[in-house]
């Protein structure tokens, strides 16, 4: 961008944010230029200024700056927006040859906009007693940062490919109650829109499980891959699952989440809570709903989502 003695920049309009007028124009009323002085706390509106609002301001001048600030930091904040959401998860391990498809599609209300899950999926295969692959990721179809109800692209998150392995456990006699360790590491993969480089997360596992309660506790902590120029996002992870069986014979149990992460990074933290039912006709196949509501601004805001889990044999007898 050319600028001479006197610049004519083309800026988007300037509104208050308590009286939402606008303020940059310079054939504005007086009063309204009056407000500009007395409005330190402007924000950029959508949509540009027409032909007849061409500015004309020094450089140098406090206008060019923070309108040069204000474009700087929207870029920086549309160059961030991945969706990264912690999910706790359990100490369930499959038997080897067993893989497990655990689908989920529903609706959210993310940070700024709604989208439609299709699926949020993991995929988890035994391959031995103690280990198990899982490779997770989401894909959605998001609408307009203005939270209009209704989806324009195609948005994904990075591919997290993990090794969960059981570590430690104790049970009483009775096997009434068990203490569990485990570990769940893994690269991130960049399939993120904009996302590039190879990100990393791990985390250590806690579970006790009672008669009819099992618990597991989430610690861990996360490198994702850099979206264009900015940094990487980066931080710490803890969280719960909790699965309450709800009879005794293991069909219908009442299931909750609750994850929250502190970036490192210049990214919003997360706090995110999930509560359900669960049903499970037979081993091989179980069928959820859950609502979800988040607390913090980098949490998605609230969602309902449906999830179908089936169970297959891929090798082994």
């Amino acid at each position: 961008m050319r600028l001479g003695a006197w610049a004519q920049i083309r800026l988007r309009a300037l509104r208050c944010v308590r009286c939402l007028h606008r303020i940059a124009c310079s054939k504005c009323p007086s009063d309204v230029r009056r407000r500009r002085r007395a409005c330190s706390r402007a924000i950029v509106a959508t949509g540009s200024l027409s032909r007849n609002c061409l500015l004309k301001l020094r450089p140098g001048s406090p206008a060019v700056l923070l309108a040069l600030a204000i474009a700087v930091s929207t870029m920086h904040a549309d160059a961030r927006a991945v969706r990264r959401l912690f999910e706790p998860t359990d100490l369930e391990l499959e038997e080897s040859g067993i893989a497990e498809l655990d689908f989920q599609f529903g609706v959210v209300r993310g940070p700024d906009a709604y989208r439609l899950t299709v699926p949020d999926f993991e995929f988890d295969l035994g391959l031995t007693r103690q280990i198990e692959i899982d490779v997770d990721g989401s894909f959605a179809f998001e609408g307009p940062k203005s939270g209009a109800f209704h989806y324009e692209h195609l948005a994904s998150d990075n591919l997290w490919l993990a090794l969960k392995a059981g570590l430690l456990s104790f049970a009483d006699s009775a096997h009434t109650r068990a203490f569990s360790t485990g570990l769940q590491l893994g690269p991130k993969l960049p399939i993120a829109n904009g996302a590039h480089g190879i990100g990393i997360e791990s985390l250590a596992l806690f579970g006790l499980a009672l008669t009819h309660t099992n618990v597991i506790a989430n610690v861990g902590a996360l490198v994702d891959p850099a979206t264009g120029g900015a940094s990487r996002p980066a931080g710490i992870e803890a969280g719960l699952a909790l699965d309450q069986d709800l009879d005794n014979v293991d069909k219908w149990s009442m299931v909750g989440q609750i994850g929250a992460v502190r970036f490192l990074s210049p990214d919003p933290g997360q706090l995110q809570a999930t509560a359900g039912f669960a049903y499970s006709p037979s081993s091989y196949l179980s069928l959820s709903a859950v609502g979800m509501a988040g607390f913090l601004r980098g949490s998605d805001r609230f969602g309902v989502l449906f999830g179908v889990a089936p169970k297959l044999r891929l090798f082994g007898h």
